[in-house]
């Protein structure tokens, strides 16, 4: 029995690894500067998407061939599998949660090296032959690790070198940083790398999404 119950968790475990198809080749894949830098690209992505109160919202309506019924159920199952969500709002014609995709993206500039994260809240509302998809994004979660070695501390008439490194955990609002802050306290390059990231992630669930709404992995069939 004890064989058997492991077997069924490695079993359990190998499947939503699998399913973790938010990757940082595929977001690379969606990322192109062309001739450009990371300030002008964002600048040029943001002009489409302008905040709310601060806030960044992208609506997008994706047809839908498939019964919503099934729609939502597929969709659903890849929130659980991908995300590993499990705090649903739900409502009659769909649900939300928060979803968080961790090292998106970094940015080294001199001693400091800022490591992004984020965790967009996702909605999905179904209807006959159309998807509503809400993407709403309030800032990232930064990790900023400082190379503290070539710093020198007084002691007293003597300098002391220091060694190793220092790390913060910061919380970036988006209003506050480039593209939409032309005087932001937050490095303006490695911001502007987070957000065009997150516009990738955007991206990357609504491929995923097309894709699931017409996947009948492991469903049961109503023809019995």
């Amino acid at each position: 029995m004890k064989k058997i119950l492991l077997c069924l968790i490695a079993l359990t475990m190998s499947a939503v690894i699998e399913a973790q198809t938010i990757t940082n080749d595929k977001l690379d894949g969606l990322v192109s500067l062309g001739n450009g830098s990371w300030t002008k690209r964002a600048k040029e992505i943001s002009e489409n998407n302008p905040l709310n109160n601060g806030i960044l919202r992208i609506v997008e309506i994706i047809p839908c061939e498939v019964e919503k019924e099934k729609a939502y159920e597929r969709v659903r199952r890849w929130a659980v599998e991908e995300f590993g969500a499990s705090a649903f709002s739900e409502e009659k014609e769909g649900f939300s949660f928060v979803g968080r995709l961790s090292n998106i993206c970094h940015r080294s500039i001199g001693d400091n090296k800022y490591v992004f994260s984020i965790q967009p809240t996702l909605r999905f509302d179904f209807k006959d032959g159309k998807i509503r998809y809400i993407f709403t994004l309030r800032g990232y979660d930064v990790v900023k690790t400082t190379d503290d070695g070539g710093l020198i501390v007084m002691m007293g008439n003597i300098g002391v070198p220091t060694g190793g490194t220092s790390k913060k955990t910061q919380t970036w609002s988006i209003g506050d940083c480039a593209p939409y802050s032309d005087n932001s306290k937050h490095a303006k390059v490695a911001s502007s790398k987070a957000y065009v990231y997150s516009i990738a992630c955007w991206r990357l669930i609504l491929n995923r999404v097309k894709e699931v709404i017409y996947e009948k992995t492991n469903e049961i069939s109503d023809d019995w």
